[in-house]
């Protein structure tokens, strides 16, 4: 009994907000994490830290060349899906109630919080580059932009529509703590989120038998 105890001992305990906003950064990390490696700002052929060539940022552009692997993407293809899929199932059994008591439902604050992440780490972006800070090689805003576009592209269905055209009006921190208190529902509500084997499946479709998730 002792150790089925521990094997949830590193599970997060929905008890209240802080927990579940602990659970949506980590989604966040998940969702964002093509974008946030620095392979994806470089190329097979070049070594680390050295410049690209105009047809290296050509394929990239065109294309979205780059050095992460083939298994790398499908990794980061289904992490992203395991993530969305666990904020689908959070929300159909939770949701927030500001001091007013007005309800708000995770996937709509998940979403809100994404997006406040996205805005935080390019405005950070482009203040290093205004700074003359030296950051990840072969990576300006430019295209870390190009890259956030590709992702919300991707999946506009479950991250929601995305501005990047004005950020001087948004906010600029990664941390976000509005004064919510967590709900349980006494039924969960529809899961609205993809079946795993599904998913699977739609990987296996896409990139063939050898998709080993």
């Amino acid at each position: 009994m002792k150790l089925l105890e521990n094997v949830a001992s590193h599970l997060p305990a929905l008890t209240h907000a802080d927990p579940v906003f602990d659970l949506l950064t980590l989604c966040n990390f998940c969702i964002l994490s093509n974008v946030l490696d620095p392979r994806t700002y470089g190329f097979p052929d070049l070594t680390h830290g050295q410049a690209a060539t105009e047809t290296h940022i050509l394929q990239r552009q065109q294309h979205d060349y780059n050095a992460l692997s083939p298994a790398d993407r499908r990794y980061y293809s289904h992490v992203r899906g395991l993530a969305i899929n666990l904020i689908h199932w959070v929300d159909c059994r939770y949701a927030f109630k500001d001091e007013d008591n007005k309800i708000h439902k995770v996937s709509t604050v998940a979403e809100t919080y994404l997006h406040r992440q996205v805005w935080a780490i390019l405005q950070y972006k482009i203040r290093t580059e205004k700074a003359n800070v030296q950051g990840v090689a072969n990576c300006t805003s430019k295209d870390l932009r190009c890259q956030i576009e590709l992702l919300f592209a991707d999946c506009t269905d479950d991250l929601g529509d995305i501005s990047l055209a004005d950020l001087k009006d948004k906010d600029n921190s990664l941390n976000w703590e509005p004064d919510f208190r967590l709900v349980k529902f006494r039924a969960p509500c529809d899961f609205k989120g993809t079946n795993i084997l599904s998913w699977h499946i739609i990987l296996t479709t896409l990139f063939g038998q050898n998709a080993n998730l």
